[in-house]
């Protein structure tokens, strides 16, 4: 997500340096694009962003956009992911962001263009279908700061799909008031409307909380009995060896 914001942003102050959108006919016009590189940047939250596109164009351009974020790379991936955990951009994330882009030539509509490109893509994420073609569920809650003036953390529960040839991903996250049966209930049922029925459900990994147990038999009754005559012919195979 911050990849590809950064991209987009970069792309918004091309634009605003070369006073033209890409492909438009204009008098204003100082310049022309010229294609991209790629370059990577080291960040202290999530890690390296590797091989993101910077444009270029036929003159040379100095983005400030890039030269302000490797300064604040913190708070700008802090205020990127607290949008995404939340589902939305705040007034508080709004203002930071005309802080930050204040050095730019970036104009304040862009700067809603790019809070529209969050939202957008949180909404993306979230409404994401879910193929029905995961062996391994594991499921369990990480605490974390949804705000650095709210010192008590919040569980964020998540679920990690993995399939047989044990590639995965992460299916879906939420932010609860606490890890009891009713919020991994919801959790569990927003899982099947996002369109994993279970059908080849053979295992769920979880750290052995009861409410995560009863609340998975409760969305996905008819799944314990496939799952467990799954494991009986595994652990026949394993006997034969």
């Amino acid at each position: 997500m911050i990849k590809e914001l950064l991209e987009y942003s970069l792309n918004k102050e091309l634009e605003a340096i070369l006073k033209a959108e890409r492909y438009q006919h204009t008098e204003l016009r100082e310049g022309y694009r010229n294609g991209y590189y790629k370059r990577s940047l080291i960040t202290h939250l999530v890690g390296e962003i590797d091989n993101f596109l910077v444009p270029r164009a036929r003159k040379s351009v100095k983005f400030a956009l890039l030269k302000r974020y490797q300064r604040r790379i913190d708070e700008f991936d802090y205020t990127i992911l607290n949008c995404f955990l939340n589902g939305h951009s705040t007034r508080k994330t709004a203002q930071f962001f005309y802080d930050f882009f204040s050095e730019s030539t970036i104009s304040h509509q862009t700067v809603s263009n790019i809070l529209k490109k969050i939202d957008s893509l949180v909404n993306q994420f979230l409404k994401k279908k879910i193929n029905d073609d995961y062996s391994f569920l594991i499921v369990d809650a990480k605490y974390i700061k949804i705000s650095p003036q709210n010192k008590r953390k919040k569980p964020c529960l998540f679920c990690i799909g993995m399939k047989e040839d044990l590639t995965y991903e992460i299916l879906y996250f939420k932010i609860v008031s606490s890890e009891n049966e009713i919020n991994y209930t919801n959790f569990f049922f927003d899982l099947k409307e996002k369109g994993l029925e279970g059908e080849n459900l053979k295992m769920l990994i979880c750290d052995g909380k009861k409410c995560i147990e009863n609340a998975f038999l409760f969305v996905y009754p008819n799944r314990i009995s496939n799952m467990l005559s799954s494991l009986r012919k595994r652990s026949l195979k394993i006997h034969k060896k």
